[in-house]
């Protein structure tokens, strides 16, 4: 195994000008501003201009404490609703139900005793109330019979709620037979509660295997909105009720796909694919087919509902607790699934059109498919209870299906562009069980709460994915030197567009909780946030555009001992400068060249030169350019109108108006540069120098 060292070690760097300073390029000062404009408008938003949510009647206490999971807000809003009506069924059943649940820590000290009291009021409809809080109050403490015995001293069986409360008891005994007839005449009530009869119904027929029954409630009026998803899907599915099915999933996409969700995914998917966008330099495909692609990939998704049922319901496949078991069906059951799905697209232009002609179109519309996919899943997964994961899924989630997706577009690439000799279809079936595998991985050590195996995973895909876009690029058939990739704007862009997210997500906390809850959110979020930003940030924008080069993927050793003599971790492709003019002047720290070089001087890279770095060894040095200089250099016995420079960095973009660090050495003789064999030690080093593109001049 061979590794590369993570900076180049240059022994030209010696005496007093081997520690040259790295120039600060302008474009942090327009990241610092934007990063700046975000945080404070998201901040000044939040906290000065968003209403503080104060719900004041009791309809409205009632509607944010059920959409914020507050039961003791709920229950005191439907306490107050009694004052002013004292036998209404429904205020009772809410305050009961919120009383007493689980989440309000507050407790239900006297509620017992205040039914009880009622129970024994002459007004019969004030007792019945009364029977039905306590036969309620059982519920809740796990006493069935205690509780069907109050239920069952309810004089009026038409009451809303009775019925429904006596099924329900039955139905946790499993006395079936009982509780049927008693859900059937709740849900016979004109203005009974549909809502709990049919769902008690529903779990009814499930433990009883009754699908006939299940079919015959899914068609009542109204039924279908409050049937679980997967339970409608499911019914359809074994009766291949196709209509039906897309039904129940347009139900789910009506009830879980909010505006705001919709904006989050939009975002989310807009940032990633303009980034994208951005590496697509030398061909760059049509935005009408990319904005199909999306579109194609979103109505795809939907498969993964009907594949999956097909596996658990048609073949019984499920996960059971038993870790080789649930490995597979994580594998199997999310990653092949949905892998397959996200591909499709690409399979399809690839099959039906002749867009894709070079290496990266591979890597764009399988990403681009990832993201269509990945906007319907983050719609879905996004709600109310969950703003807090827009960020997180943003930059794992979704980063995590644009690299399977590659993967698997991966290995096209090298099917066609590396080892022609391999098929393509074998290719595709060996990478596409490769990304499912890793799919499932991901899911599985989610699953199992292993987070460490999980971040390694990830980190270990974000190193991969670089280099697949790297080597796509890098074998372009179109790459041309000439057009270039802008590392570092690429890199303030993601810190930018990704900081943006996070302040999405913090608006949104602000919007539905108020600002404390919202700033309290941000300082945590802000955590792992941070840290994501800037590894993604960094990471995806680490390329080295090299023609032809395909970048290996591991550490090379051999760059150890290079890197001690003067070229490790050194990656420049000499070719990339040639004929490109440049203004050179002395380093302010190098008096020496600032006598022979005062003001900028113009000139034109020639030629790469290699030059051999020790005469004991045969290692030779290729980054070094012969430079031409418009103004002969005023220095006697050196060639006045020619030296040779190489940069301090590995990749300088000569298009901006950056200055870059060279070494530069003075040429005794021209003719030396003819000689077969060229010793450094034969030239002068003559210290630091700084260059500029011709941008700049």
């Amino acid at each position: 195994m061979k590794v590369h060292s993570s900076q180049p070690h240059h022994t030209e760097a010696k005496g007093p000008y081997s520690s040259a300073p790295t120039r600060r390029r302008g474009g942090w000062w327009g990241s610092i501003l934007a990063l700046t404009l975000i945080i404070a408008g998201a901040g000044v938003l939040v906290n000065f201009v968003f209403p503080e949510p104060h719900p004041e009647t009791p309809a409205e206490k009632i509607t944010y404490g059920k959409t914020h999971k507050m039961p003791s807000l709920v229950a005191s809003a439907f306490q107050e609703l009694l004052r002013e009506d004292s036998l209404n069924p429904d205020y009772h059943f809410g305050y009961l139900t919120y009383s007493l649940s689980k989440q309000n820590t507050e407790g239900n000290t006297g509620l017992l005793g205040k039914y009880r009291r009622m129970e024994r009021s002459r007004i019969r409809e004030e007792a019945d109330i009364g029977y039905f809080g306590e036969g309620l109050y059982y519920v809740n403490q796990n006493n069935p019979l205690m509780a069907v015995y109050n239920f069952n001293k309810v004089k009026n069986d038409q009451m809303k709620y009775i019925n429904y409360a006596l099924g329900q008891a039955y139905l946790e005994v499993n006395n079936y037979k009982k509780a049927k007839p008693f859900l059937e005449a709740e849900l016979a009530l004109e203005a009974g509660f549909h809502e709990g009869a049919v769902k008690a119904l529903i779990k009814l027929y499930q433990k009883t295997g009754d699908r006939q029954a299940l079919q015959d409630l899914v068609q009542m009026p109204g039924a279908i909105d409050y049937f679980p998803t997967e339970v409608a899907r499911e019914l359809a599915f074994r009766t291949w009720d196709f209509s039906g099915y897309a039904g129940a999933l347009i139900h789910m996409m009506q009830r879980r796909f909010t505006l705001r969700d919709m904006m989050a995914s939009a975002l989310v998917m807009l940032i990633w694919l303009i980034y994208l966008l951005k590496l697509d330099i030398f061909h760059r495909e049509s935005l009408l087919y990319i904005v199909l692609t999306l579109l194609v990939s979103m109505f795809l998704s939907f498969a993964t509902f009907w594949l999956a049922d097909a596996l658990h319901h048609g073949l019984g496949f499920k996960m059971n607790g038993k870790l080789l078991n649930d490995f597979m069906a994580a594998v199997i059951g999310i990653g092949m699934i949905e892998e397959i799905v996200k591909i499709t697209p690409l399979i399809l232009i690839l099959s039906f059109t002749k867009l894709i002609d070079e290496p990266f179109d591979y890597i764009l519309y399988a990403s681009v498919s990832a993201l269509g996919f990945a906007f319907i899943e983050n719609g879905l997964y996004y709600d109310e209870s969950k703003l807090y994961i827009i960020h997180s899924r943003a930059m794992t989630s979704v980063v995590g299906h644009m690299f399977l997706s590659s993967l698997i577009a991966y290995g096209l690439i090298l099917s066609r562009y590396r080892y022609k000799k391999f098929p393509a279809v074998l290719a595709f079936m060996l990478f596409y069980a490769l990304a499912s595998t890793i799919h499932g991985a991901y899911d599985f050590f989610i699953f199992e709460k292993m987070i460490g195996p999980w971040v390694i995973m990830f980190m270990v895909s974000i190193y991969l994915w670089v280099n697949f876009i790297n080597n796509a690029l890098n074998n372009s058939p179109f790459f041309t030197y000439r057009r270039k990739l802008h590392t570092d704007r690429l890199m303030f862009y993601l810190v930018t567009g990704l900081t943006g997210v996070l302040a999405f997500e913090y608006m949104s906390v602000g919007w539905s909780y108020g600002a404390e809850v919202a700033n309290l959110s941000l300082i945590e979020a802000s955590l792992s946030g941070s840290f994501l930003i800037l590894m993604l940030a960094v990471s995806l924008s680490r390329l080295k555009l090299v023609n032809k080069q395909w970048r290996l993927f591991g550490f090379h050793l051999g760059a150890i001992s290079s890197g001690i003599r003067g070229t490790g971790g050194y990656q420049l492709d000499p070719q990339k400068y040639l004929d490109e003019t440049v203004h050179i002047q002395g380093y302010k720290y190098n008096p020496l060249l600032v006598k022979a070089l005062p003001a900028p001087v113009k000139g034109a890279i020639l030629k790469s030169v290699k030059l051999q770095i020790q005469s004991s060894e045969k290692t030779e040095d290729p980054y070094w350019f012969l430079l031409q200089l418009d103004h002969p250099i005023p220095w006697a016995g050196m060639e006045a109108a020619h030296v040779l420079i190489k940069f301090k960095e590995p990749d300088p973009d000569l298009d901006s108006a950056t200055e870059h660090f060279v070494f530069l050495l003075a040429i005794p003789k021209l003719s030396m540069l003819d000689q077969q064999v060229k010793r450094r030690s034969a030239f002068r080093f003559m210290g630091w120098a700084i260059v500029k593109g011709n941008t700049s001049a």
